[in-house]
């Protein structure tokens, strides 16, 4: 009785850790552009709440493909196209999104996003070149397909449970 409770403890503890978020319908308004190519976004990451992480980025635009992570927060992300000490004059995006990113999926529309190179060491200040409204584009979440180890261990946790109610009777 006690390893069937236990199995159903961890299986009540299986979500889908990692997300991956995909970008769609980013596109820079001539109004706010700074000099820089009107190209948009698109790409995906993966986001892991629990541990507000990004991994597996790869987003294109004006600026090339941006795959390190910069800053992460739960509604708002930077990412630049390489990583290092020094982010001076490397491309960037500065993601902000109206709703917090979560472990559980969604949608989310952009609530602002500025792109181009990094003004100094810490990518905090920014020469920018292109920039968006409120609400142009969003931002889709899918939560991943459990591995066959977790499903493996839900439905140990049933069969114990079924085996400890049969007992009873």
């Amino acid at each position: 009785m006690l390893l069937a409770a236990a199995a159903l403890a961890l299986a009540g503890n299986l979500s889908a850790a990692n997300v991956t978020w995909t970008l769609s319908g980013v596109d820079f308004d001539s109004d706010f552009n700074y000099g820089g190519a009107l190209t948009g976004l698109a790409g995906s990451f993966v986001y892991d709440a629990d541990t507000n992480t990004l991994s597996s980025v790869s987003i294109t635009g004006n600026n090339g493909l941006l795959t390190n992570a910069v800053f992460v927060g739960q509604n708002n992300i930077l990412v630049t196209s390489a990583g290092g000490p020094d982010l001076t004059g490397l491309g960037f995006a500065d993601l902000g999104f109206v709703d917090s990113m979560t472990n559980a999926g969604g949608t989310s529309a952009v609530s602002f996003v500025y792109s181009g190179t990094c003004a100094n060491a810490g990518c905090d200040r920014f020469n920018t070149a292109d920039a968006i409204q409120s609400g142009r584009g969003s931002i889709v979440g899918e939560a991943g397909t459990p591995e066959p180890g977790s499903i493996f261990l839900l439905g140990s946790g049933l069969f114990g449970i079924l085996g400890v109610a049969r007992r009873r009777r």
